[in-house]
């Protein structure tokens, strides 16, 4: 078993490398897309935009059962009974999260003061239609930590994307832009993942054995998604009560840029981390913190320190690239960085507890940061306005830090020495990013 895991090594370089390539290029994509848009669009479009995909990542993480988790994690993912079954549940999942769209719409649209609601939730649920019939070999691809034909379908897609989107807002200015290009693209991908992945040709199958093993599972991956949505879209519900539509805009696009970098911190922990970690737990959990903390090393240089160098100068990133109007998401941003250097460090661990099958940790965190957001918005809101609500999603990782670092003991993988090197990666960090802070001015 010990000798596979040079190997090992070898994957997670390559995964990272990927990894990094897909995510990085496809965020700096959605950065150019928004850098275009804004220019395009009024910020209300922004405002009505933020309340619809809310709303849809409430649903997906609401009928959220570990399909994925469980896809790259079990043992019968290699069997085409196991992943035509889950395919198969993923696929009414979609259909069951559009008929909840269709039923909500009006209600929200009436709650908000938004008309435009009726239409665009139902409009847009359609993209989970379409990705619940996405191919399964999605997952394989992951678990075998296999990423070069994925990345393809990635970047292509969103090209396609960011394509079909500018040329639609051309054309006729308005929210419609955004959904569309979303559709084409859902549509793109998923004849993509059947045409383009190695793997097995998905048919509907219902094996009852394997629906208990997932939903079994996915019970508690339920339950952390369901508090975990409150975390990340408590804060644009609620704000949709106290904004003008035009301020959640502005918030929107600084929430939307802190988003590209825990997209590359998310997308880094699932499709490479969780996958290697759950390997070697397998092979070899002796050698579990060794690799954990090499892990985070180069996860300290390639995530804390770029994002310490970022947060010094975010402000007069967002001044440089967007008009007047969108100038106050600069101070918004640089707080918000304060939340991508914890989620750098504590992401890492949440994969790990993940990996050895303790899926309780995610939701005593999730529990955490949803008490955080309920609370403290509304308290900071009355008391210092938008300057106090955007401190407490910038402050809402501080209590997990208790929670996972109590997991990662209990399970004997803490090290403080060894944690220790990411502050040192911050500071070094906030240095730089003052030099060139001074260098721009």
């Amino acid at each position: 078993m010990i000798q596979r895991l040079p190997s090992l090594k070898r994957a997670v370089l390559a995964g990272s490398s990927w990894t990094l390539l897909s995510v990085g290029a496809g965020q700096l994509i959605r950065l150019g897309k928004s850098l275009i848009l804004t220019r395009m669009l009024f910020p209300e479009a922004y405002g009505v935009m933020a309340i619809v995909w809310s709303v849809l990542y409430t649903l997906g993480m609401l009928s959220d059962a570990g399909l994925a988790a469980a896809a790259i994690r079990h043992e019968r993912a290699h069997e085409a009974g196991f992943m035509n079954t889950l395919w198969t549940a993923k696929v009414l999942r979609g259909f069951a999260i559009f008929v909840v769209t269709c039923l909500i719409a009006y209600p929200l649209a009436a709650a908000y003061k938004m008309p435009d609601l009726a239409w665009l939730i139902p409009l847009a649920g359609l993209t989970m239609v379409i990705n619940g019939f996405n191919s399964t070999n999605v997952y394989s691809q992951q678990r075998q930590m296999v990423y070069g034909r994925l990345t393809f379908i990635e970047l292509s897609n969103e090209v396609l994307g960011l394509f079909v989107m500018v040329i639609w807002a051309y054309f006729r200015p308005g929210v419609e832009a955004m959904i569309g290009a979303s559709i084409v693209s859902a549509l793109y991908f998923l004849i993509c993942s059947h045409r383009v992945l190695p793997g097995i040709k998905n048919s509907f199958a219902w094996d009852a054995a394997a629906v208990r093993d997932i939903f079994h599972f996915g019970k508690w991956v339920f339950l952390s998604s369901a508090i975990f949505l409150v975390y990340t879209q408590g804060d644009r519900m609620l704000l949709g009560q106290y904004l003008d539509v035009k301020l959640l805009g502005v918030y929107s696009i600084a929430i939307m840029i802190s988003e590209i970098v825990s997209g590359v911190i998310s997308k880094l922990n699932n499709a490479v981390l969780y996958p290697a970690l759950s390997r070697v737990i397998s092979q070899d959990r002796h050698r579990l913190q060794e690799v954990f903390y090499k892990t985070r090393l180069g996860f300290d240089l390639i995530l804390v320190f770029p994002i310490a160098v970022f947060s010094m100068v975010a402000s007069d990133a967002i001044a440089l690239m967007y008009d007047s109007r969108y100038h106050a998401a600069g101070w918004m941003l640089q707080i918000l960085c304060v939340r991508l250097f914890m989620v750098a460090i504590l992401s890492t661990s949440e994969a790990c507890l993940f990996a050895l099958g303790k899926p309780k940790y995610s939701v005593m965190q999730n529990v955490c940061r949803a008490a955080w957001i309920l609370i403290g918005i509304p308290v900071a809101w009355h008391s210092y306005g938008i300057v106090g609500v955007v401190w407490v999603v910038a402050t809402t990782e501080l209590p997990v830090f208790a929670v996972l670092w109590y997991g990662m003991a209990k399970e004997k993988l803490l090290s403080p020495l060894l944690e220790s090197r990411s502050a040192l990666a911050l500071l070094v960090g906030a240095v730089v990013g003052l030099g060139l802070k001074e260098l721009f001015h």
